[in-house]
C-alpha cells in the first residue's frame, strides 16, 4: 500500500515545489526557493527508474510553476480582452500546459540518456540541460522567457554570474548550488564531516565570486543625465476611444510641463494612442516648445508607414529618430499563420492586432546625441535582443503598458526582467510604463525608485550614460553554450563508461 502511494506523492511534491517556486520571483523575491525547489524535483527524478515517469513529474512540475506564475494570462484575456470566461480559462490552460512541457521533455532525456548512478548526472546534466530548456523556451514559437530560474536571485550574490553570461548563467550556477546544499545536508547526517566541509568550501565559492563579480566594474559612468518619467495611469480599454486621445494628450502633456528642468521626459508605450499624422499640430506646438526649452522627449504611439501599422517610439525636441518594435507579442500584436488560426480568432469574438515588425538593425535614438536603448513592452524579457540592440548605445529604456497584468504579479515579474537585463549589461535602465511598475534601474540591477502602481504620477531623478562593456555585452551566450553542450557529451560518455565498469 506504502508504495503504490510513493509515486502520487512524487507528483504532489512535484506540483507543490513548481508552485512555491513562484515565490522566488518577484514581487515575493525570495530568492532560496530558487535554490530548493529545482533540487526537490532532481531527487525525485533521481529516484525514479522510467523516463515516462520523469516526464510526468516533470509535466505537473512546470504546471505548478506556470500555473501560479502566469495566471495573469486570464486576468488579460478576460478581464481587459473581454473574452467569455471559458474561453480565457481554455486558452490559460493551454499555455500553462505549453510552457510545462520542456520540464516533461527534460525528465524524459534525463533519465533515458543519461546515466543517473554516475554523480556527473545530479552535478552536470541536471543543470546543463534545465538552462538549455530555458534557451530553447526563449526563441522557440517566438519565445516566451517567461519565469527563467535565474531572475530568483537578482536579490542573491548569485546574480553577479549575469555580466558573464546573462539570465542563463545565473539559472546554471543556481541549480549547481542548490544541488551542491542538497549534498551538504546528505554528508553532514551521514557524519562525513570531511566531505561535507569540502562541500561547504565549494558553496562558499560559488557565492564569493558571484558577489565579487556583483561588485565589479565593467563599465563607467559617463554623463549625467535629469529625467522624468512620466505615469499617465489611463484605463487601457478607454485610451483608444476617439473621445479619450485628447484627454491622454493633455494629461501627458501638463505633467511635462512641470518638469522642463529634466533633460529627457519619456512617455510609456501608446501614450499617444493615435497616429502621427492625425495630430500634426499638436505635434508641431509640442515640438517647439521642447525645443525651446533644450528638452528631449521620447513617447510611444503607433505609426503607419508603407501600408503597415507599428508599435513605435518616437523622439520629439532634441531627441531625434524612431524605434519600430522588433519582437512582437503573438495573439497580442499580430497572429502567427493568420491565413489559417485568424478565422479561430474570428469566432472566438478575440480582439487581435495586425502590427508589423521593425527591422533587427535600427539606428539608435540619439537624447542629446547620446545614442540610447529603446525596447518595447515584453521586448525587455529577451537577454539576447536586449544585447543586440544595446551594442552601441549607453542607455537603455523600455516604454510598455502593463495595465494589461491588472493587479497581478506580472507587472512586478516584467520589471524584475528589466532589472535582469541592466545587471547584464551594467547600464542603468528607465521603464516608464502607463500603470506601473515605473521605475529606475541602476547598473546593479537595484529598482532605485519607482511610482506607486496604477497612480497619475511623474518620477524624476538622476541616471548616468555608461561607456564599457561586460563579458555577456562582448561575447554573449556562445561560449556558454559550447560549454553546456560538450558538458551533455561528457555526460553521456561517463555514464556509458560507468555502466561498463558494472556491468562488466
Amino acid at each position: 500500500m506504502i508504495k503504490r502511494c510513493i509515486p502520487q506523492a512524487d507528483i504532489l511534491v512535484a506540483i507543490l515545489s513548481g508552485a512555491a517556486l513562484v515565490l522566488g520571483f518577484a514581487p515575493f523575491n525570495a530568492w532560496w526557493m530558487g535554490l530548493l525547489c529545482p533540487t526537490l524535483l532532481a531527487i525525485i527524478w533521481h529516484r525514479q527508474s522510467k523516463p515516462g515517469r520523469c516526464a510526468l513529474t516533470g509535466l505537473w512540475f512546470g504546471i505548478g510553476l506556470f500555473s501560479c506564475g502566469i495566471y495573469w494570462i486570464f486576468v488579460s484575456i478576460h478581464h481587459y480582452g473581454q473574452s467569455p470566461i471559458a474561453v480565457a480559462v481554455l486558452i490559460t490552460a493551454l499555455l500553462v500546459v505549453i510552457c510545462a512541457l520542456p520540464y516533461a521533455i527534460m525528465g524524459w532525456l534525463l533519465k533515458r540518456f543519461f546515466n543517473s548512478k554516475h554523480p556527473a548526472w545530479i552535478w552536470l546534466a541536471f543543470p546543463t540541460l534545465w538552462v538549455l530548456q530555458e534557451w530553447i523556451r526563449s526563441w522557440i514559437f517566438t519565445g516566451f522567457p517567461w519565469l527563467l530560474l535565474g531572475y530568483t536571485q537578482l536579490h542573491s550574490p548569485l546574480a553577479g554570474f549575469a555580466s558573464l553570461g546573462s539570465v542563463y548563467l545565473v539559472s546554471w550556477m543556481t541549480l549547481i548550488t542548490g544541488i551542491g546544499i542538497a549534498q551538504l545536508i546528505k554528508l553532514i547526517a551521514a557524519n562525513y564531516l570531511n566531505h561535507a566541509a569540502f562541500m561547504a568550501i565549494l558553496i562558499a565559492v560559488i557565492f564569493s565570486v558571484g558577489y565579487s563579480l556583483h561588485q565589479h566594474q565593467f563599465t563607467q559612468q559617463r554623463q549625467a543625465l535629469k529625467v522624468t518619467l512620466v505615469q499617465g495611469n489611463l484605463p487601457p480599454l478607454l485610451k483608444w476611444s476617439p473621445g479619450y486621445i485628447k484627454r491622454a494628450m493633455g494629461i501627458y502633456t501638463q505633467a511635462s510641463l512641470k518638469h522642463f528642468d529634466s533633460q529627457l521626459i519619456i512617455w510609456p508605450e501608446s501614450a499617444l494612442p493615435v497616429l502621427p499624422q492625425q495630430i500634426t499640430p499638436f505635434l508641431t506646438s509640442l515640438n517647439h516648445l521642447l525645443d525651446q526649452h533644450h528638452v528631449s522627449l521620447i513617447a510611444g504611439m503607433p505609426v503607419y508607414k508603407q501600408h503597415q501599422f507599428y508599435n513605435t517610439a518616437i523622439g520629439f525636441g532634441t531627441a531625434h529618430g524612431r524605434y519600430f518594435k522588433h519582437h512582437l507579442v503573438p495573439f497580442g500584436e499580430y497572429i502567427p499563420l493568420s491565413h489559417l488560426i485568424g478565422p479561430v480568432f474570428d469566432w472566438l469574438h478575440l480582439p487581435m492586432s495586425s502590427m508589423s515588425s521593425g527591422s533587427d538593425h535600427q539606428t539608435p535614438i540619439e537624447v542629446n546625441h547620446l545614442p540610447v536603448s529603446l525596447f518595447i513592452c515584453y521586448e525587455s524579457a529577451f537577454p539576447q535582443l536586449v544585447r543586440h540592440f544595446a551594442r552601441h548605445t549607453q542607455l537603455l529604456i523600455n516604454i510598455s503598458d502593463d495595465a494589461w497584468f491588472g493587479h497581478t504579479i506580472g507587472q512586478w515579474q516584467h520589471v524584475e526582467m528589466a532589472q535582469m537585463r541592466a545587471l547584464e549589461l551594467q547600464h542603468y535602465m528607465l521603464v516608464a510604463t502607463n500603470t506601473g511598475v515605473t521605475g529606475m534601474v541602476n547598473p546593479q540591477g537595484e529598482l532605485m525608485d519607482h511610482l506607486p502602481t496604477f497612480t497619475r504620477a511623474s518620477l524624476t531623478g538622476t541616471v548616468y550614460a555608461m561607456s564599457g562593456a561586460t563579458p555577456w555585452q562582448r561575447f554573449g551566450l556562445l561560449p556558454w553554450l559550447i560549454l553546456w553542450i560538450v558538458l551533455l557529451g561528457l555526460n553521456v560518455y561517463w555514464g556509458r563508461q560507468h555502466h561498463n565498469s558494472i556491468t562488466n
